[in-house]
């Protein structure tokens, strides 16, 4: 059973039809920029009726995000809320909580990093261009691999797991590749602004390591032309 309908209910679908045990909650604010209590609060709810009604699922899987770990975004009222999620989530005896970072896929939310570059860029949006920032980028697809893999080899439950890129990238690396792949100059103006932090991956490193072609030396380049090239 998944309970959404966005990227990553979508890419999770086929794998919750074979796996009739397996709730996954792929519902709720998806909006890192939210300040709406009542958007949060509506997750909150329905999360909360969702574990009521799915004790005996094996496993509950809760999607949350690695900006937990980015002490500059503590204090958003998103990342407090995905905390607070989170501690339900664990109350759930089979739960595992999958915190990840910007994760890109066909359509999906607009706000996010990427999807706010390819759209800025393709419809010549200027733009504020934080130098000393860095992002983790991951293909929604590899989501998916990574998670069915660790389901399927670890048995461990209630527990927080960070699946993520092993290698983050500065925005302009970024912004530079979305200009190749729209042939359009981006327009932006640089700030001093940004830091960079970085995910703990230990956790799924057999799983990058068992599967050594999950994030070659292009894999940004490749991720960025799957979903944004214009041919």
């Amino acid at each position: 059973m998944i309970f959404g309908d966005g990227m990553l209910a979508n890419a999770f679908s086929k794998y919750s039809d074979v796996n009739p045990n397996i709730v996954i909650f792929a519902s709720g604010v998806s909006d890192s920029s939210c300040t709406d209590e009542d958007e949060f609060k509506r997750e909150r709810l329905f999360l909360e009726n969702s574990i009521r009604e799915n004790k005996n699922a094996n496993p509950f899987l809760y999607f949350s995000t690695c900006s937990i770990d980015d002490f500059g975004s503590l204090a958003s009222m998103y990342v407090r809320h995905k905390l607070q999620m989170e501690s339900i989530v664990l109350k759930h005896s089979n739960s595992i909580i999958f915190r990840l970072p910007q994760v890109v896929g066909p359509g999906g939310n607009p706000k996010t990093f990427v999807n706010f570059l390819y759209w800025s860029i393709k419809n010549g949006r200027e733009f504020e261009l934080w130098e000393n920032s860095t992002r983790n980028i991951i293909d929604v697809d590899d989501v998916v691999k990574i998670v069915k893999y660790y389901i399927a080899s670890f048995s461990i439950r209630q527990n927080i797991v960070n699946i993520a890129n092993p290698k983050n990238y500065k925005v302009i690396e970024v912004v530079n590749l979305m200009e190749s792949l729209l042939n359009r100059k981006a327009l932006y103006q640089i700030r001093n602004k940004g830091a960079k932090y970085t995910v703990d991956i230990s956790e799924i490193s057999r799983i990058i390591k068992e599967r050594t072609k999950l994030f070659e030396d292009d894999y940004l380049q490749k991720t960025l032309k799957k979903y944004y090239s214009l041919n």
